[in-house]
């Protein structure tokens, strides 16, 4: 009897020990808002270009759906949201090729031509030339994500709501629309929701 006492009773240690473990490990997310153990589905190559887009969108603040279309030059403006804090270094700004920046402008928005905009002043915070694109930098606004859900419809489109910590102290909700084929994942909409 007391042999089947202390069984049940090291079993009941090593459960709880068990549960308390997988508990930690679902709790616990990367600084990027992912977790170790609940990506709904996401591999890295996706995962980073939600959250890429989410700080750009975060930055910019645009939303974007059939009501608040982007124009040409909104899109291409996506470069600087998108590079300016990958940067570092004591220039002004940091170039990367054009080639590069515009297949992911091509994934992520679907558009190819672009306006390629010149320097025309000091203080532009992006522009073309000689097939580079020169981004100022500027620091990340996001200080951490959560990735809160992610719903498929029967369109194969992927809703995604995110909860974003700002460094200025503001809290961000983005409700974000993808089409995601393998690696590629183009925006459909972003909708947006601010508190303080």
């Amino acid at each position: 009897m007391k042999k089947n006492i202390h069984r049940c009773a090291a079993l009941l240690l090593c459960s709880f020990a068990l549960f308390s473990l997988l508990f930690s490990a679902a709790c616990s997310g990367d600084k990027d808002g992912s977790s170790k153990t609940d990506s709904f589905g996401f591999n890295e190559a996706q995962r980073s270009s939600i959250l890429d887009l989410a700080e750009a969108f975060i930055e910019c603040g645009l939303s974007y759906n059939a009501d608040n279309a982007l124009s040409i030059s909104e899109i291409e403006k996506f470069i600087y949201y998108l590079y300016n804090d990958e940067f570092t270094g004591s220039d002004a700004y940091s170039s990367i090729d054009a080639s590069e920046a515009l297949a992911r402008i091509k994934m992520y928005f679907g558009i190819e031509n672009i306006l390629h905009t010149h320097k025309r002043g000091e203080g532009q915070p992006f522009y073309y030339s000689d097939g580079k694109y020169y981004v100022s930098h500027k620091d990340g606004v996001v200080e951490s994500f959560t990735i809160v859900s992610a719903e498929k419809d029967e369109d194969d489109h992927q809703t995604v709501k995110i909860d974003a910590a700002c460094k200025d102290g503001t809290r961000v909700v983005l409700e974000m629309c993808f089409r995601i084929e393998g690696d590629d994942t183009r925006i459909l909409t972003c909708t947006r929701y601010d508190e303080k």
